[in-house]
């Protein structure tokens, strides 16, 4: 098990000028959730959402697009204007091979309207090699 908190992400451009792309922490935790006892409330473009007890449960399907990414931020915003935004959220990302900075930019931007509300988001069944390298430890000395 391992777990990933994010405070923040600067990037330096090619340029040397310095970019943050996050502000907030998003969690990750491997623990392998699957829904149970749950009712499904969306299931669109393969993301599927389920309530559980006072949390969601999102699954996002196997992407490796670029367009399929931005489908993904439209399914959040789609579940979160749906009123979904006074419980939990665990994001199970456990069939994506890779998650890049894109969508952690998006998952963060989702974590911070949630806990504004109170709430939390937190991913689910992250391997350690989909994240980008830049989120990797420096092994070598």
């Amino acid at each position: 098990m391992f777990r990933v908190f994010i405070q923040s992400v600067n990037i330096t451009k090619q340029d040397g000028e310095q970019a943050m792309i996050a502000e907030a922490p998003v969690s990750v935790q491997d623990s392998g959730a699957r829904p149970f006892t749950s009712r499904s409330v969306y299931e669109q473009d393969g993301v599927k959402a389920y309530m559980r007890p006072h949390a969601l449960y999102i699954v996002l399907p196997n992407v490796s697009r670029e367009d399929e990414y931005a489908s993904l931020y439209s399914a959040f915003q789609r579940i979160y204007n749906a009123g979904y935004n006074d419980v939990d959220w665990t994001v199970d990302v456990s069939a994506l091979n890779k998650i890049p900075l894109s969508l952690l930019s998006v998952l963060t931007s989702f974590r911070q309207e949630l806990s504004e509300h109170g709430q939390r988001l937190v991913l689910a069944g992250a391997r350690q090699e989909a994240f980008p390298r830049l989120f990797m430890p420096n092994t070598s000395t």
